[in-house]
């Protein structure tokens, strides 16, 4: 898998690339993925996170950072 803030390419060269890579590590081209952190990642984080009590300081803080979004929201009206 590699995963990028995102991508601008179009499909064309980026199954180029996947295919340059299978060539490399000799595995079929079906094995690479190409993901966005922004378009993908992130936001699935987001629509998951539920509260601030977790023990990953990575999730704790994304939590605290959805919670303030949402209460600035709500108060902000």
């Amino acid at each position: 898998v590699w995963c990028s803030w995102f991508t601008k390419e179009d499909d064309n060269k980026l199954n180029k690339w996947k295919h340059k890579l299978s060539e490399e590590f000799e595995l079929p081209k079906e094995k690479f993925e190409i993901i966005s952190m922004r378009d993908l990642i992130i936001p699935n984080i987001m629509d998951e996170i539920k509260t601030s009590n977790y023990n990953d300081d990575i999730m704790r803080t994304i939590s605290l950072i959805e919670q303030y979004r949402k209460q600035k929201a709500r108060y902000s009206k």
